[in-house]
């Protein structure tokens, strides 16, 4: 499905004042559409960001709330992952290490979502 026809409406919902957040699939693994085309309007907008599916296995709740997303929706399965999604907001990354994870996972950043 074209951006366009996702984004178009979120645009307008926004514009008529009627949304103060939006809920994008975001991870390391899925980022072109959300880098894109919706963190422009999330930004314009001042819109809070709630990724969902953002903690699959080998994500970084830390990377996730470096790259602007106010917090991920999470549904842990095993206590492990709890664990992680609750440590995030007390984990600093450097600058380096947010460069890194960009860096290994920008093919992912670069083209279209399946």
């Amino acid at each position: 499905m074209p951006r366009w026809i996702v984004c178009r409406p979120i645009n307008e919902i926004v514009r008529s004042g009627k949304a103060k957040h939006i809920q994008p699939q975001y991870s390391l693994v899925r980022r072109q559409e959300f880098e894109t085309e919706m963190r422009p309007v999330a930004k314009r907008h001042e819109l809070a960001v709630f990724s969902y599916f953002g903690l699959a296995p080998g994500s970084s709740p830390a990377w996730l709330l470096a790259r602007g997303v106010t917090a991920p929706i999470a549904s842990a399965r095993e206590p492990q992952l709890l664990e992680a999604i609750m440590a995030a907001p007390t984990l600093e990354l450097s600058d380096g290490e947010i460069e890194r994870l960009d860096r290994v996972s920008a093919p992912f950043a670069d083209e279209e979502s399946a």
